[in-house]
């Protein structure tokens, strides 16, 4: 069996049999050697003997033994093994815990053989393999806790009381527990891994559990940590002594048994971190102190015995669980299984967790955006331009939307409208050219049919009627977004229709159904209708539009080709707003007074805001030939609303440069390559409606006038500037413009359209706009432009890291104040080796500045004994300083002590134990030890010095020894030398100082200046120490000086308080960091993109050709 290995430092507890024996220590010991089954190296066999022990009852002498007041302190066994146990006779009590113990663990320590031993510690190291049997009969105390142990449970005979085997490896159930021990009261198995249910404690507790009165023994039970599942035994109850039962962090499920309530002398109980169901027993005892039930599913109410626990006893968890005066909603903020409410600042591993999280989200939304964007931009289908031959691009249609044609009626069936019939190329002909041929007009072929509300009426008198029906042309899906109307694809496809108007995405029908019922049938021409999912998606939306002032859609009709897409809406009659607005001919009735122009805007901005603010939607296309007249109140309602969530981005782009033709697009819009409707460019349409309601004039008129010709909305504000704003009234209001009311209200409302209007100023600032739209040719995917982002994204990254470890490195900041401190002491931490000297000519002596030994001091001093190799070969304890021993054959400097000292020897020679000390100094000098003192030692906090010398000695020992002080090697290595605890970042100057002398001998004397010190860390905790400041001076010994060479440290403090505090840069600065330079690497990269696109574009386009011969 290997043995335990490792540097240990191990204390022991140890009683013998025969304690009332003066040398009880040394017995003790030598019993400790017994169990010692083999010693390969000798080092304690050949060392541990009675014969060796030479003072005051400590074997001071054997390896590894440490001595004070005549009692062993410790053991010290540096880098060795300490060989297997076999066994121990005489020894009660074993403590080795919390050491660093490593390898298998003594077996021998457990068996029957270790007759008398009844406390075995052994926790806290790291020891593994299995444990199969304990068989010790006198074993009661037995601690393997915290260690490497595996396997199963062991097998457990005699009378052990307390069983510690927690935070190991083991495996398995707890079946085996049944054989053991009668008499235990203590079992620890927590943070193992045992799993599996256990079905009864009878039968799986050991059988002693039940004593003769029928009460338990077991009166602290462990099982939390595991992996134990089912549900907790009915027979709890018969644990009647069981004072600690904690079965936490495990998977038992269902309710708590009954029996719980038998446990009458429970005293904590914790239950928390399973998956227990059902109501807590209103029958636990009151002798409860500590309970925890979180982290469940329990419901019910909390028993009234239980409420004086606080609220973290029964939550988190437990959301049915009701604790009276506590909201079921809010049981605690605290979602953690540990419950900790404290308020300590969060710590640096957690929010570089948070940082790093939000950093790699928010990244991650950046790269899923621009992935979204380009693959939109590579999915868009061209916008469909018109063309002339000279590949010169068309205005786009300004038609009138649903103007409704009088005269000539045109009558075509649904079939005609939708149907692109195959064969010549003279048969293929969309409805418009139909219509166009109806009414005795040939567009030429690069020509666009169109119409405007100026040439709608005398284009409608030259329309002829043509009826043609096909009652089976129709052979798509028909959808309804109500129930108001029913019908079939074919009674649509039988309806005669009436063309109302054409505008830029198709063209309005009014359709007659067989029971006489009137809709209104837009048909989308081809390539503007979205895909059918997306279609359909946004057509459901329209199902809930229901309001007064709006226009409702009944349905849609898809077809099994790409321009065969109706939508089918109501029939408003008797017309539109332009049709009774405009002075024109054909206009409908006579003009529209002020009351009726001021009742259509009131309706047209209630439709308007239904859409906004009950819908959330803009309209899109607002404009008079879609505000539709209904009844004889011609109570308005606006039409043809959000058709653009129906088509591409294409048609939408089309439909709203429409509007800009016809006057009412807002500016913003306009600078825009991809627009969009919005509430704003709603109202600014709302806004031009109001000022044809006033000027009866159409929108995309040019209206003459001193400055030239203008549009309707720069010929109003031009009048207004003047002062001349009555001036744009329609005059067919002269009555109501007589009226002071009416003329009154007038100017309120074409103050609110110029509101509405100011878009054209802000039109202006676009000069400004530092951030102007990207080419078009940024939008292309290019291998150099990969290149530049593969490296613009290996540099952020870099300097992410970068700024995430400076947002995380603390600083320190230095201030300083008087230092107030007094009556305290001064601690001096000493680790120095003196390689030609041993250690039993060193002492140490302390002196503060007014020339008084410090004999009172609280000391801590080792010495330790090297071989030539610088290994440690024995151990000393400096109980206190030289004064108390020495104090009448100190060396001073001053003062020679040779003359009575000497006389006195002279005369009686030397007694034996100053022989004994020339002869062991002379010994250890001729095998070359060394000695290495360390320690710690407090002394009063005013100036002073320390000194390590061989002063000791009596001055005739010292001569015998050395023959003269020019012969004393003080070369010395000091590994560490402080004033107190070290902080980051402090360097103490003498540390790793060496001094080596080989033909001189000398003092060495370092004049040291402290500088009291406050280290405060960010957790607010607060470290006194020192620092310090050093000189070093060197003075050379010689043959007939009567000082003897030391090593002097004379120290001094200073009146100033030095605080260090450590502070951590701000988020927000971290951030600012952070975004600076991100963008600024963003920001060059792209530019370095720029110039390698255009030079590349430079070299390989290719160089047009001179057309001069």
């Amino acid at each position: 069996m290997g043995g335990f290995r490792g540097f240990l430092v191990l204390l022991l507890f140890v009683v013998a049999t025969s304690a009332q024996l003066p040398s009880q220590d040394i017995l003790a010991l030598l019993e400790f050697k017994k169990g010692i089954k083999h010693d390969p190296t000798g080092y304690i066999s050949d060392s541990w003997n009675e014969e060796s022990i030479d003072f005051n009852g400590c074997p001071a002498s054997w390896n590894g033994i440490v001595c004070s007041g005549g009692n062993v302190a410790g053991v010290v066994l540096d880098n060795l093994e300490l060989p297997e146990f076999e066994y121990a006779y005489d020894l009660e009590v074993l403590r080795l815990g919390n050491n660093a113990f490593s390898g298998l663990l003594p077996n021998g320590l457990l068996k029957g053989d270790a007759l008398v031993l009844r406390e075995l510690d052994l926790s806290a190291n790291n020891l593994s393999g299995q444990i199969s049997w304990i068989t010790s009969t006198t074993l009661q105390v037995l601690n393997l806790s915290s260690n490497s142990i595996s396997g199963a449970l062991p097998l457990l005979t005699g009378g052990c009381t307390v069983l510690d085997l927690s935070k190991n490896q083991f495996t398995g159930n707890l079946s085996v527990i049944v054989k053991w021990g009668d008499e235990i009261e203590y079992i620890d198995l927590s943070h193992n891994q045992l799993a599996g249910p256990i079905p009864y404690l009878t039968s799986q507790l050991p059988s002693g559990v039940q004593s003769s009165t029928g009460k338990s023994n077991l009166q602290v039970l462990n099982l939390s940590g595991n992996h134990f599942n089912g549900s907790f035994p009915d027979d709890l109850g018969s644990l009647t002594a069981i004072q600690v039962l904690d079965i936490s962090a495990n998977d038992f499920s269902g309710p708590l048994p009954s029996t719980v309530s038998k446990l009458i002398s429970l005293a904590v109980l914790d239950l928390s971190q399973n998956q227990f169901t059902g109501p807590l027993p209103s029958t636990l005892p009151n002798t409860l102190i500590s309970f925890n039930a979180s982290y469940n599913d329990l419901s019910g109410v909390v028993p009234v015995n239980l409420r004086k626990f606080p609220d973290s006893s029964f939550h988190p968890g437990n959301a049915r669980l009701v604790l009276p005066g506590v909201p079921p909603s809010t049981p605690s903020s605290d979602n953690t299984p540990s419950g900790n409410h404290s308020n300590k600042p969060i710590r640096t591993y957690i929010k570089v967790a948070v940082i790093v999280a939000c950093v790699v989200g928010v990244v991650i939304i950046i790269l899923l955006a621009i992935i979204l964007h380009y693959r939109i931009i590579s999915r868009t289908p061209h916008s469909d331009k018109v063309t002339d031959k000279n590949g010169e691009r068309t205005l786009p249609d300004t038609s009138g939307g649903k103007e409704r044609l009088s005269g000539g009626t045109l009558m075509v069936s649904a079939d005609d409208l939708i149907a692109a019939r195959k064969g010549t190329s003279s048969e293929m002909m969309i409805p418009e050219e139909k219509l166009a041929a109806a009414a005795g007009y040939s567009p030429s072929k690069n020509s666009r049919f169109s119409w405007s509300p100026d040439s709608g009426e005398a284009f409608a008198e030259n329309l002829g009627r043509l009826d043609v029906r096909s009652p089976d042309r129709l052979a798509g899906d028909l959808y309804f977004l109500d129930e108001t109307i029913t019908l079939t694809p074919e009674e649509l496809s039988r309806a005669p229709a009436e063309v109302l108007g054409r505008s830029s995405h198709g063209t309005s029908y009014r359709a007659t159904l067989d029971n006489g019922v009137l809709l209104t049938v837009k048909w989308l021409r081809e390539g503007v209708a979205k895909q059918k999912k997306e279609f359909q998606k946004e057509a459901k939306k329209f199902a809930n539009i229901r309001h007064p002032n709006v226009v409702g859609l009944r349905g849609y009709y898809w077809g099994p080709t790409q321009h065969e897409k109706l939508i089918l809406s109501d029939y408003i009659s008797p017309g539109s707003l332009a049709s009774f607005l405009y002075d024109r001919p054909g206009r409908k009735g006579p003009p529209l007074t002020w009351a009726q122009r001021l009742k259509i805007a009131v309706d047209v901005a209630r439709g308007l805001n239904y859409l906004h603010f009950d819908r959330a939607v803009p309209h899109g296309n607002l404009k008079a030939t879609n505000i539709l007249l209904d009844g004889l109140d011609l109570n308005a309602r606006v039409a043809d609303y959000c058709l653009y969530r129906l088509m591409t981005q294409a048609g939408t782009v089309e439909q709203i440069n429409d509007a800009g033709v016809l006057g009412y697009r807002a500016p913003e819009l306009a600078a825009s390559k991809k627009p969009s409707p919005s509430f704003k460019s709603d109202m600014y349409a709302f806004g031009v409606v109001i000022l044809e309601l006033l000027t009866g004039r159409c929108a995309g008129d040019v209206v003459s006038g001193d400055e030239g010709g203008v549009d309707l909305t720069d010929w109003v504000r031009l009048r207004v500037a003047e002062g001349r704003g009555s001036e744009c009234f329609d005059s067919a209001m002269a009555f109501d413009i007589a009226n002071p009311a009416a003329s009154k209200g007038m100017k309120e409302m074409l103050g609110i359209a110029l509101r509405f209007g100011m878009g054209v100023k802000l039109q202006a600032l676009r000069n400004f706009d530092a951030f102007p739209r990207a080419e078009e040719h940024l939008l292309q995917k290019t291998k150099s432009g990969a290149v530049v982002s593969v490296i613009g994204l290996t540099i952020m990254a870099i300097l992410f890291i970068h700024e995430l470890n400076y947002y995380l490195t603390t600083y320190t900041v230095h201030q300083m104040s008087v230092d107030l401190k007094r009556g305290e002491t001064l601690p001096i931490h000493i680790n120095m080796t003196f390689p030609s000297l041993p250690c039993e000519v060193l002492s140490v002596d302390a002196i503060d500045m007014s020339g008084k030994h410090e004999v009172d001091l609280d000391t801590n001093i080792w010495k330790l004994r090297l071989n030539k190799e610088g290994q440690i070969i024995g151990t000393e304890y400096l109980s206190d300083l030289v004064e108390k021993e020495h104090s009448t054959h100190k060396h001073d400097e001053d003062k020679d002590h040779h003359e009575e000292s000497s006389e006195k020897k002279h005369e009686h020679g030397l007694n034996s134990d100053a022989e004994e000390t020339i002869k062991n100094v002379k010994n250890a000098m001729e095998k070359h030890e060394g000695c290495r003192v360390y320690g710690v030692l407090d002394v009063q906090r005013v100036a002073g010095n320390f000194h390590i010398s061989v002063h000791g000695l009596s001055i005739f020992v010292a001569q015998q020894i050395f023959g003269g002080a020019a012969h004393v090697n003080v070369s010395h290595m000091i590994h560490d030398l402080s004033f107190g605890p070290k902080f980051p970042g402090i360097h103490n100057p003498l540390d790793g100082t060496v001094r080596v002398l080989h033909d001189t001998s000398g003092t060495f004397k370092y004049y040291i200046k402290v500088v009291p010190t406050e280290y405060r860390f960010l957790s607010k905790d607060v470290l006194p120490t020192n620092q310090f400041s050093v000189t070093e001076y060197f003075v050379p010994i010689r043959e007939t000086d009567r000082s003897w060479p030391a090593v002097y440290f004379l120290y001094d403090l200073s009146p100033i308080t030095v605080t260090i505090k450590e502070e951590r840069r701000s988020f927000l600065h971290f951030i600012t960091r952070l975004c600076a330079v991100l963008g600024g690497t963003f920001a060059l990269t792209g530019m370095l993109d720029r110039w390698m696109f255009r030079l590349i574009e430079t070299f390989t386009k290719p160089r047009a050709r001179s057309s001069m011969r």
